[in-house]
C-alpha cells in the first residue's frame, strides 16, 4: 500500500484512476499499527485443556453479553 501512495505521488498512478491493490500479507508482521485499537491477543500452550478452558470461559462471557472480562482474566501460565 506504501508503494502504490508513493507511485501516486510520483505521478506514476494517476490520481483519478481507479486501480486495484492487491494486499498479500496476513497483517502478523506489523501488529503494532493497530495494537492500540484491538484488545491484546490471549496466548496459551499448544494444549487442547487450555484451548477448551478459554473457549468455556469465552463462551461463558458471551452468554452473559459480552466477552471483555473473559479476555481481560484469563492468564498464560508457563
Amino acid at each position: 500500500m506504501a508503494v502504490t501512495r508513493k507511485l501516486i505521488r510520483q505521478g506514476v498512478i494517476p490520481k483519478n484512476e481507479s486501480i486495484v491493490v492487491s494486499i498479500t500479507g496476513n497483517g502478523l508482521k506489523t501488529q503494532e499499527a493497530i495494537a492500540d485499537r484491538v484488545a491484546q491477543p490471549i496466548i496459551i500452550d499448544a494444549r487442547l485443556e487450555e484451548f477448551e478452558e478459554l473457549y468455556s470461559k469465552l463462551k461463558e462471557q458471551e452468554d452473559k453479553g459480552g466477552t471483555k472480562d473473559a479476555l481481560c482474566t484469563h492468564s498464560h501460565t508457563a
